[in-house]
């Protein structure tokens, strides 16, 4: 019998990318959306966050469930409102799923939820920054991540497998984070960003798809990085988003008062950056398949 998981944001970048490999592993998939159709290519469930409503059916019988959903984390300024809509759709959405659990007196085997290297906070210079260390961020972004997490601990306390993937940057054929580095990039105008010197910690969309079919397989709980194996300077991989587009990379630097200026606190995550290992998952037997920057790239601008 084919078992159920539970997704929410699967109608995301990752979560369309992620429910197709389930399938092809044999998973029936169930998405929560605010309109759900019937003729739609997997289960769709009701939900509607802000009424604090779920379809009970759409738990009921799930063996996990994999929590996606967040408002997207560079999508606009961060005004207070703004920031209440971050919290909001990643913490008050898991707070839901627990409590319509409580209610309905079922509880799945495993939770899987998105996290952030943001937890580490939004500069941590260059430093490796590992899953287990005592020190995590402090300001707004870290702040975000760790009540993130603490409310997927809820489930485990249930008895629940829980997982974290601290999530980087996101490199996709199908948009999200690349395609906006990138266009400066397709026109000739490249530059990096600030001092150039940060690091930028990412990951190739099908090892973060792969690696939650890990989490969900295998005996691991608790928090892992989703990086890749080597994070570059912002100026390394600006130069070689520009040679995966055969363009030329020669402008000075983009003073960091500029995008302040620009993006407000925002420019705290394009500023700063996190230098962020993947031992621990590597550790557990996980294999990365675009280890490199440029092999990537390659495989995504070529």
């Amino acid at each position: 019998m084919m078992r159920n998981i539970l997704i929410t944001g699967g109608n995301g970048l990752v979560g369309k990318e992620l429910s197709d490999l389930l399938v092809e592993n044999k998973y029936n998939i169930r998405i929560l959306t605010r309109n759900p159709k019937k003729s739609s290519k997997y289960e769709e469930y009701l939900w509607s966050p802000k009424e604090g409503i779920i379809d009970p059916e759409a738990i009921k019988n799930t063996y996990a469930i994999i929590h996606l959903a967040g408002a997207g984390i560079a999508d606009e300024r961060w005004t207070d409102k703004r920031k209440k809509e971050l919290y909001s759709s990643r913490i008050d959405t898991a707070n839901l799923l627990y409590k319509i659990c409580e209610e309905i007196k079922y509880f799945p085997e495993v939770f899987i939820s998105a996290s952030g290297i943001g937890i580490y906070g939004a500069d941590s210079g260059n430093e490796w920054q590992v899953e287990d260390q005592k020190e995590l961020g402090e300001d707004f972004i870290a702040t975000l991540s760790k009540a993130w997490e603490k409310a997927a601990y809820y489930f485990a306390e249930r008895g629940s497998k829980v997982v974290y993937l601290r999530t980087g940057i996101v490199l996709s054929k199908k948009g999200g984070a690349l395609s906006k580095l990138a266009l400066p990039a397709r026109l000739g105008l490249a530059a990096p960003l600030g001092s150039g010197s940060q690091y930028m910690s990412w990951i190739h969309m099908s090892d973060l798809i792969n690696m939650y079919l890990f989490a969900l397989d295998k005996n691991i709980k608790g928090a892992y990085n989703a990086v890749a194996t080597n994070p570059v300077t912002n100026k390394e991989f600006m130069k070689l988003i520009s040679k995966a587009l055969s363009r030329p990379f020669f402008l000075p630097k983009i003073p960091s008062f500029l995008l302040k200026l620009g993006l407000g606190e925002l420019a705290d995550i394009l500023l700063g950056g996190n230098r962020v290992s993947n031992e621990k998952i590597i550790h557990e037997g996980f294999t990365f398949n675009y280890p490199e920057l440029n092999s990537a790239l390659n495989n995504i601008l070529g």
